[in-house]
């Protein structure tokens, strides 16, 4: 957004975050702005708060429809996710595990 000229100051942001694989979601309050002294680059701080029926009480605007919502993992490297177009590093965890599965099952298929 800084680099198409969007902002130039602090912006702030609000997303509903599910990790895949498990029930948790958060809602996740992001204040972001440029850096100090390289403004080409972001500072920010998140506060993810996980969703439960309290805090769905508590916070009045949780189902706005202008609330982005994501299927999110830990990190890019531990992500399954195929379609991501936030992905910034190749999912190296993931592609482990399937190779040592194949070894695992290539292995079991020698045995029998």
């Amino acid at each position: 957004m800084q680099q198409e000229g969007k902002y130039v100051d602090t912006f702030v942001r609000a997303q509903r975050s599910r990790y895949i694989g498990t029930d948790d979601e958060y809602l996740c309050l992001t204040i972001a702005r440029p850096a100090y002294p390289t403004p080409n680059r972001n500072v920010s701080v998140t506060i993810g708060m996980l969703m439960s029926d309290e805090l769905r009480e508590q916070v009045a605007f949780y189902e706005d429809p202008a609330i982005q919502y994501r299927e999110v993992n830990n990190t890019c490297e531990r992500c399954s996710i195929t379609d991501c177009r936030e992905q910034a590093a190749p999912p190296v965890m993931v592609n482990k595990r399937e190779e040592w599965k194949r070894i695992q099952e290539r292995l079991e298929e020698l045995n029998q």
